[in-house]
């Protein structure tokens, strides 16, 4: 997770104690779906603090930024934050700071079925601006279309069906295989996303829309997920890959 973190982070107290915490996991006998499950959270968190740059430099005023960011919009049920405040409260253990201290939410909240007509669009528009077209193309493929995470980390090149009028996907999902047919937008994003992907390393023998970190590899789940909601935090809203899908099969 270590090199998740930007050098300008990782000369701050808080990206210190970060790096200290990882460090800890690999010296420290975890199960590999609990060390998994941690690394994610912690990607999310630098994602959020990269996104969101603040004088302090305390860890408990970060985490505990995050955590009301991530509740504000209450795409989080209660057991999801108080799994975040679990981890937290292990960080301050591990640094030792007996200061820290973090409330658990009382009760289980309710997400949510989806954005607005108007998030949608500030969502949309914080895509654009981030200047990376394969987040672009995610954002309007889980606003836009009935494809789920998993099948969207599963995708191949050779999945995409290029037509006159467009382009259609190839999905194995859970209940059989289907096709999904793409709009206008979509198509346009795709394009440039599939220029983009033609000039990175990891592509390179990958046969796999987005690629992930090693050459021939898929993105994870966890770096899509993450990806999304940093757009998110960049239009001031919280989201996740469900809350987007849900947002279309509600439209």
């Amino acid at each position: 997770m270590q090199d998740t973190i930007s050098d300008d982070l990782a000369a701050k107290k808080v990206g210190k104690i970060l790096i200290q915490f990882q460090d800890w996991m690999r010296t420290t006998q975890l199960k590999p779906s609990t060390r998994r499950v941690y690394i994610s959270r912690l990607r999310q968190l630098v994602a959020f603090i990269e996104a969101n740059p603040t004088e302090s430099d305390d860890f408990a005023s970060v985490a505990n930024a995050y955590l009301a960011f991530a509740k504000q919009e209450n795409t989080l049920k209660a057991n999801t934050v108080n799994n975040m405040i679990t981890m937290f409260r292990l960080i301050a253990k591990v640094i030792d700071d007996r200061a820290v201290h973090f409330e658990r939410e009382a009760s289980e909240e309710q997400s949510r079925s989806g954005l607005t007509a108007e998030e949608q669009a500030l969502y949309l528009a914080a895509a654009a601006r981030g200047h990376s077209s394969r987040d672009l193309l995610l954002a309007l493929i889980f606003l836009k279309t009935n494809i789920r995470l998993g099948e969207a980390m599963n995708i191949k090149i050779s999945d995409l069906i290029w037509e006159l009028d467009g382009v259609k996907v190839r999905i194995d999902g859970r209940s059989g295989k289907r096709i999904e047919i793409l709009d206008v937008t979509i198509c346009r994003a795709m394009r440039n996303w599939l220029s983009e992907r033609s000039e990175l390393k990891s592509a390179a023998n990958s046969e796999y829309l987005f690629p992930g970190q090693t050459i021939g590899g898929k993105i994870t789940g966890s770096s899509m997920d993450t990806a999304l909601r940093k757009i998110g935090w960049r239009a001031g809203l919280s989201v996740s890959a469900r809350l987007l899908r849900n947002t279309c099969t509600k439209a």
